[in-house]
């Protein structure tokens, strides 16, 4: 049950059209509370209290989702949470009479957050990534308070305005790290310590869990191959102009995961509210900007790419001749 007091939770970007305004999602989520007598899912606002959920039985104190405004230049955001029930697999081991086996239902919830994406559409942010509670819980209620302010509203779950458009961003994104991890002279990529690979075409993938060490054999084998998909990616970023340092998972889709316990900023008043604000930094700055560099470095597809290959190639075969050497 990930959300915004969480140390570490996970994004999860959708793209919506539909004709409404934040207000009036905002009233129709407060019409919408969760019930217990029906275990029906529902709407609530921002809460630091976290005490009641996952326990059984239990119906949230609701607070009423909040417009968050004038954020930087960001967009206005509807800042609520979705809450609902969920079996709990260890109701057995506690029934006590009182209650049946069905009741005992535990509450879970995340947070979401909605803004206009400047292109007649909105962008909804939910922290949690988990495809069963996505499809169970999360699209339908999003589907519900959508379509009830517009008939004809359409959510597209597999796409959203932040995503980065190719999986060879990644490739890109080592590449820099590796070699001018300084994208402006604002940003920076401090380092690249986790990166997912998997072999296009197989179900043979791996994780290189301790960074990019351009030494080791099997980092330059996959760098060198033009059959490896990389992503996602964990890195250390750095960009003065916001006064942030974040530590985060960067998905093909445009979402993230933060690690709060090395995320902060230089000034302590947006610490205070560090989850919210580096969610919005890296939804509507960050991550766009990440995507701008890629796109705009014209040359890497046409040349750095190759070259940057056949120079973890050569790695590779300088690394095992030195080994048969000694």
């Amino acid at each position: 049950m990930p959300n915004l007091v969480s140390g570490i939770f996970k994004v999860q970007p959708l793209l919506v059209t539909a004709d409404v305004t934040l207000s009036q999602l905002a009233t129709l989520m407060e019409q919408s509370p969760p019930r217990l007598e029906s275990f029906t899912p529902g709407w609530g606002g921002p809460d630091d209290s976290l005490h009641f959920l996952g326990r059984t039985a239990t119906e949230p104190a609701v607070t009423k989702p909040v417009i968050v405004r004038s954020f930087r230049d960001y967009p206005d955001t509807l800042l609520s949470r979705l809450y609902w029930y969920e079996s709990d697999p260890r109701a057995k081991y506690y029934v006590d009479g009182d209650l049946t086996l069905e009741q005992r239902r535990a509450l879970h919830a995340c947070d979401v957050l909605i803004a206009p994406d400047g292109l007649g559409g909105w962008t909804v942010l939910v922290t949690t990534r988990t495809k069963a509670t996505l499809n169970r819980f999360v699209l339908p209620a999003l589907r519900s308070v959508f379509s009830s302010a517009d008939g004809a509203s359409l959510l597209q779950a597999d796409t959203s305005r932040l995503a980065l458009g190719n999986a060879d961003f990644f490739l890109w994104l080592v590449y820099r790290s590796m070699g001018d991890p300084s994208l402006s002279e604002h940003v920076r990529v401090e380092r690249v310590h986790q990166v997912n690979t998997q072999t296009a075409g197989t179900l043979h993938g791996a994780v290189f869990r301790y960074g990019i060490d351009p030494d080791r054999h099997d980092v330059n084998a996959t760098l060198a191959s033009n059959r490896a998909v990389l992503g996602p990616a964990k890195l250390l970023l750095r960009d003065d102009e916001l006064g942030l340092t974040v530590d985060f998972e960067l998905f093909e889709d445009g979402g993230f995961g933060i690690k709060t316990s090395e995320t902060s900023y230089d000034d302590e008043a947006l610490d205070a509210d560090l989850r919210l604000n580096a969610v919005l930094d890296l939804a509507f700055h960050v991550t766009p900007t990440l995507r701008n560099f890629y796109e705009s470095e014209e040359d890497w597809m046409a040349v750095k790419r190759d070259a940057f290959r056949a120079a973890r190639w050569q790695r590779l075969i300088d690394g095992q001749q030195a080994e048969l050497a000694d």
